[in-house]
């Protein structure tokens, strides 16, 4: 048989995803994660590349930098839950 690991099954399934236009569930990623794309970006890593090792789109890192060029902080967003 065929190993695979798990970012090989992320990857193929993203492709798979992208290529029939399927919305894919990813989880958040975590506060570390968050500061390590920026720490990536400003390293000059593409957009989509850093998306593809945090293994989320690549919207979400553009939403990323963009709250981070805004208030300078890579903290999560508050919830609903969290607010009331």
């Amino acid at each position: 048989m065929f190993s695979s690991t798990q970012s090989d099954i992320q990857s193929i399934i993203r492709y798979y995803g992208e290529f029939y236009n399927v919305r894919i569930e990813m989880g958040r990623l975590s506060d570390a994660q968050r500061h390590e794309a920026i720490c990536m970006i400003r390293g000059g890593t593409p957009k989509r590349e850093v998306a593809r090792q945090m293994g989320c789109s690549h919207q979400a890192i553009a939403k990323l930098i963009q709250r981070y060029n805004d208030t300078g902080s890579v903290k999560d967003r508050q919830t609903l839950a969290a607010r009331e």
